[in-house]
């Protein structure tokens, strides 16, 4: 299976102050996807209601990928990553898949569900950000656990998440992208097509 980024939706719930700041956190997620796929992430993994998301007052993203004023290679990058919504679609290990859709498991983070930072989690990979708010710029995030196991008892435990809201934090990742994707070959075949 390959490697993908993971959008954490969260950073998508401050609406930049206006249209300018909000062209600059796109490009910089832009900068930062396009880091993190020279590292060999191949692709995103998104809410359904990605394509949906509103970046400032009256500037959906779908007002940004039609934007003239917005970089022509920038707008055709997001377009052409391939995005997978929901976040658990073409999950083949089934055990992952499990526990990505278990409605038993939460993670949160401040008190917010963070749909995103669980894929990313159990996937073993990259969440990435819009720099919208300063709790974003950090490379790790350390998040609650919340689940009820099989013996119906309340489990909460902190976890970390490698994390990403501009390039020099796929940097400071690199290293271990890439001892991932050594380590995340599923069978000879995915071996020989890498």
């Amino acid at each position: 299976m390959d490697l993908e980024m993971v959008f954490n939706e969260l950073s998508a719930r401050t609406l930049a102050p206006d249209i300018s700041i909000a062209r600059q956190w796109m490009s910089e997620l832009i900068r930062t996807m396009v880091a993190a796929k020279g590292c060999g992430l191949k692709g995103i993994r998104t809410q359904a209601d990605f394509h949906t998301m509103v970046l400032a007052e009256n500037y959906p993203l779908s007002r940004w990928r039609n934007d003239n004023e917005v970089n022509r290679e920038e707008r055709t990058f997001l377009r052409t990553l391939a995005t997978k919504a929901p976040l658990s679609v073409d999950i083949p290990n089934l055990e992952i898949k499990i526990k990505v859709e278990n409605p038993d498991c939460e993670f949160s983070l401040e008190g917010s569900q963070a749909e995103g930072f669980k894929v990313a989690y159990y996937l073993e990979t990259l969440a990435i950000s819009l720099n919208s708010e300063s709790l974003w710029n950090r490379s790790r995030l350390n998040l609650e656990l919340i689940q009820i196991d099989d013996n119906e008892e309340l489990i909460e435990e902190s976890v970390e998440v490698l994390h990403a809201s501009h390039k020099n934090h796929v940097l400071e990742h690199a290293d271990w992208i890439k001892k991932r994707q050594q380590t995340g070959v599923a069978d000879g075949l995915e071996l020989w097509n890498r």
